[in-house]
């Protein structure tokens, strides 16, 4: 599992550089310094004033109730997106912006919640179960520590 990750790091680091020098010696490699650089700083601007929005959004839920799982993983999201708008390359800002348009991003998150839910078997986590524990006949109480 850990070799597939590495194995697809690398594929995908290996697919931006290509890209990046492919359009590098079409439009000349100062200007594909500078779009990189201008996408990341518009992206981690965005990503700051969208996260403290869903830090908000995600505050003033808790007032009134539990915040659904959806709501949960804004957050989260935002910094992936952040994230991935940070690092150099065209594919990886695409995938960043688009984690960064509102309702793509509560997609994201209702499928992610979906797969975390289909994990856990269906749970409610708002539901905690707790069963009574039987003490045996022969149990003896607990003795005080400063004898």
């Amino acid at each position: 599992m850990c070799g597939l990750i590495l194995l697809g790091f690398l594929g995908f680091g290996a697919l931006e550089l290509t890209l990046i020098f492919r359009l590098g010696g079409e439009i000349g490699g100062l200007e594909i310094i500078t779009l990189v650089c201008v996408t990341a700083a518009v992206g981690v601007y965005i990503a700051r004033l969208q996260g403290a929005e869903a830090l908000a959004r995600l505050q003033r839920g808790g007032l009134h109730g539990l915040p659904t799982e959806e709501e949960m993983l804004q957050g989260p999201l935002i910094v992936v997106a952040g994230l991935l708008l940070m690092l150099p390359g065209f594919i990886s800002d695409g995938l960043g912006a688009l984690l960064l348009i509102p309702p793509l991003r509560t997609l994201a998150a209702r499928s992610l919640a979906s797969r975390l839910r289909a994990r856990r078997g269906g749970e409610d986590p708002s539901v905690i179960v707790v069963e009574p524990t039987r003490r045996s006949r022969q149990s003896t109480p607990p003795r005080d520590r400063l004898e």
